[in-house]
């Protein structure tokens, strides 16, 4: 498999925030850019994001919202890597051998 590319990209946040492509295409290409195409990055560069409420959900107009020179300064995949490898070393073998497995399914 390799890198997503920028559509790609736009599909899967828009699915993922249940958004129009037309108003996450500058926010999608941001990111991926950050991921470098990764998609399992990628999602939990989005995971991040609402952490550090770079992305936030508003109840009055019940759409998600971000900024996007502010995810511009966030950390680079780089990090979100490592994180993730550590949240994952403390899992079981068992779902360390389904996760080895699921990652190579990909999207769709």
């Amino acid at each position: 498999l390799g890198p997503l590319q920028s559509e790609s990209a736009v599909d899967l946040i828009s699915k993922v925030l249940f958004a129009n492509r037309e108003n996450i295409t500058t926010l999608a290409y941001v990111i991926n850019q950050k991921v470098q195409g990764n998609p399992f990055y990628l999602v939990q560069f989005l995971a991040e994001l609402y952490r550090n409420s770079a992305l936030f959900f508003e109840g009055t107009t019940n759409k998600w919202k971000w900024n996007v020179s502010t995810i511009e300064t966030i950390k680079e995949a780089n990090e979100i890597s490592q994180q993730t490898s550590h949240v994952i070393s403390s899992y079981p073998a068992s779902v360390k051998s389904l996760l080895m497995c699921m990652s190579v399914i990909g999207f769709k």
